[in-house]
């Protein structure tokens, strides 16, 4: 699968840039963004057995260690995450052989040896022996598990001291499935044939309201109910497929948009610098475009 993605982040009237952002393992900022503006661009070719993955954090407006929250997170997402296939690997080789009881017994009174037999000949003798167990629950999805060990991360290091961040990441297949997670009210948007979908839950006060279908009062936004590196934070997962024209964005709240969806239609071919430039100047805002080719 070909995309084209460009990203950028602007500090706008801030003083710094508590946003943060990740593209694969080509572009990282593990100490925060400090230029004022950052923006790029790449062609990227997913091979066959492939994932990469996309993630945009925003530290907590407010909290003294917002900016390293959202550093701290995204590092630990793609270390996770990157480093996935290397441990499935070695597992995979440690069980390709087993050290079992000898196939023959020995007459001449020595201590008979030890043998490896392929462990495919032991799996009916492992399924017997776990007749009775109870079903184990299935493991989480390789971009799930990284984001777990983010979450946990940010609750252990922000325990006792103020911080935490919002994220929302996707991990792009070869065959152009899209898995994604997401926590606070950083956005995932799909742009397919002319229209915007909002593909997660936002976890604030203004869109928990209308989702409940009650009044909503959009000062509300800025009020989180749920972000990293609280105790109890929770993650929205979710799952789709990309299409050929198909347009990924993500965003962090200080890009609305919601309000701006008219004027970036207008430049289809826009990037993510160009939806920088159109957004909330009173807020750092960061967006990463991964368009299907």
């Amino acid at each position: 699968m070909k995309l084209k993605v460009s990203w950028a982040s602007s500090r706008n009237r801030r003083k710094e840039n508590q946003d943060n952002l990740s593209i694969g393992e080509r572009v990282a900022f593990p100490e925060g963004i400090e230029e004022r503006h950052i923006s790029g661009q790449v062609l990227m070719d997913i091979r066959e057995n492939n994932e990469v993955l996309f993630a945009a954090a925003d530290g907590l407006g407010g909290c003294t260690n917002g900016k390293y929250a959202a550093a701290r997170c995204l590092e630990s997402l793609r270390e996770s995450f990157y480093s996935f296939y290397n441990t499935a690997t070695e597992t995979e080789a440690e069980e390709q052989t087993a050290l079992c009881e000898p196939l023959h017994t020995c007459t001449t009174g020595e201590s008979p040896l030890p043998v490896l037999r392929p462990v495919s000949q032991l799996l009916p003798l492992r399924a017997a022996s776990l007749e009775y167990e109870e079903e184990a629950e299935p493991a989480p999805s390789r971009l799930m598990a990284a984001a777990m060990e983010a979450r946990d991360a940010l609750a252990e290091t922000y325990r006792y001291v103020d911080g935490g961040c919002t994220l929302c990441a996707v991990s792009v297949c070869a065959n152009g499935e899209v898995e994604w997670v997401s926590a606070g009210d950083s956005s995932i948007w799909l742009l397919r044939s002319g229209k915007f979908t909002l593909i997660n839950p936002l976890d604030n006060r203004f869109y928990s309201h209308k989702a409940l279908g009650l009044p909503a009062d959009p000062r509300e936004k800025s009020i989180l109910l749920n972000y990293l590196g609280a105790a109890d934070a929770d993650l929205h997962t979710g799952s789709f497929s990309l299409h050929h024209g198909d347009t990924l964005v993500l965003c962090t709240d200080g890009v609305d948009l919601e309000k701006t969806l008219s004027r970036f239609l207008l430049k289809l071919n826009g990037n993510a610098d160009q939806l920088c430039a159109i957004s909330n100047a009173s807020d750092n805002a960061t967006a990463i475009v991964i368009r299907c080719m």
